[in-house]
């Protein structure tokens, strides 16, 4: 795993061309400053018993959805019970120095799937006292960050929109549901339409719908942020003249750097910032540009381009991305069956292809990277302090201005 880090700075230190003394200001303010990733994913840990359960499964003939649920659990919840991993979990999340992960527990719109996973998590942070928790408001952020503690605060991809529901009431009520639970960031769609809108690469862009606006109601009742990285242009300007509360695009690229239907318009990410929301730009080098060119300068003229646009109060890094751990020596994943894309993702064939080197996992724009991005933003020219809050400090304003919306039986 080292070595493979090693690489990592060296590629993006490479790639950033940082003078010796920017570099060296840049890995200060990021040890001493609050740092959040506005949407990111638990680092990726599969324990040896995790990775030998995969096997299993897949040698009894399991079904790819077996396999796929055997995957997450391995890669989930592998550093519980297992010390190695739940070491090297532990210096990934050190050698990051991300304090606050945003992070989807609730994936897909499937309800089944999202409660397995919100499990996964709630026997993760039960786990790994001294190692990361659960926030679930932004002075809950605050109080364990003061503390020297690592939090995850939970998002779902989707509202639980393909389930056995009764009708648009009953999904309302699992709102709640997802509220009690702890969930506090909820896109309105993925890529595809759902009950509630158009997702970005729905092809006839038609908007919030009317049960659209009940949903975007209900998540600022809540104090639940409406997040909008997924949605369709319209969509995400109807929801955004619906809320009251801030509203976010917390993993997203500028389509004024890079024409793309994930990328926001000049348009709605002015709108996002009039909201007093948060947009927080992606590190996926298939959505930043072309992958045989992008590297970590692709991610800083993403985030230059917003902050001339919106201002440094609105802007932020929502990685939409993790470090994988490798395996431990001496077992290797077997070859399972080969499943289709989620049918609810909607992502065309070449969206997610990565360069031949692999520049996200292995290169300038890995997650283990997060201290040298701030230190990209001391290349950039910005103040101490604008650089706080895009790395950290805009998600605690923004989502209090987001908790101070909610209604009064549900203020924390």
């Amino acid at each position: 795993m080292h070595d493979l880090i090693s690489t990592c700075r060296q590629r993006a230190k490479a790639a950033l061309g940082a003078t010796p003394a920017q570099l060296e200001h840049g890995l200060e303010l990021h040890r001493d400053s609050f740092v959040c990733d506005l949407f990111a994913f638990s680092p990726s840990a599969p324990s040896r018993g995790g990775i030998e359960h995969i096997n299993e499964v897949i040698r009894e003939g399991g079904r790819s959805d077996e396999v796929l649920e055997a995957s997450e659990d391995a890669a989930r919840v592998g550093p519980v019970c297992d010390p190695d991993t739940r070491q090297a979990f532990a210096d990934v999340l050190e050698t990051a120095g991300v304090d606050c992960l945003v992070s989807t527990v609730g994936l897909g719109p499937t309800m089944r799937r999202g409660l397995r996973n919100v499990a996964r998590f709630t026997y993760l942070c039960d786990s790994m006292e001294g190692i990361i928790g659960k926030a679930a408001s932004a002075e809950a952020v605050e109080r364990m960050h003061a503390r020297g503690e690592r939090c995850f605060v939970w998002s779902a991809n989707n509202p639980p929109c393909m389930g056995p529901f009764e009708d648009g009431y009953d999904l309302l009520r699992w709102l709640d549901t997802y509220y009690y639970l702890g969930i506090r960031m909820m896109h309105l769609t993925y890529n595809r339409r759902n009950w509630v809108g158009d997702g970005c690469t729905e092809p006839t862009d038609a908007g919030l719908s009317d049960f659209g606006h009940e949903i975007v109601a209900r998540l600022n009742d809540r104090g639940v942020i409406v997040d909008t990285p997924h949605s369709g242009k319209q969509t995400t300007l109807d929801a955004i003249r619906a809320s009251r509360a801030p509203v976010f695009a917390s993993h997203t690229g500028c389509e004024g750097v890079f024409q793309h239907p994930r990328c926001k318009s000049d348009e709605e990410l002015k709108a996002i910032a009039d909201s007093g929301g948060v947009i927080g730009i992606y590190i996926l080098p298939g959505l930043l540009g072309d992958p045989s060119h992008v590297s970590i300068r692709t991610l800083l003229e993403h985030i230059d381009y917003a902050v001339e646009l919106v201002g440094p109060d609105h802007v932020m890094i929502g990685s939409d991305s993790t470090f994988s751990i490798p395996p431990p020596a001496g077992v290797e994943r077997e070859a399972g069956p080969k499943a289709r894309r989620n049918w609810w993702a909607l992502w065309g064939p070449e969206d997610l292809k990565g360069d031949p080197n692999r520049e996200g996992s292995e290169g300038s724009l890995s997650w283990i990277n997060w201290p040298l991005f701030t230190a990209g933003l001391v290349t950039l020219g910005y103040s101490d302090d604008n650089i706080r809050k895009i790395i950290g400090g805009n998600f605690l304003r923004a989502m209090k201005g987001v908790q101070a919306c909610a209604a009064d039986r549900f203020r924390q």
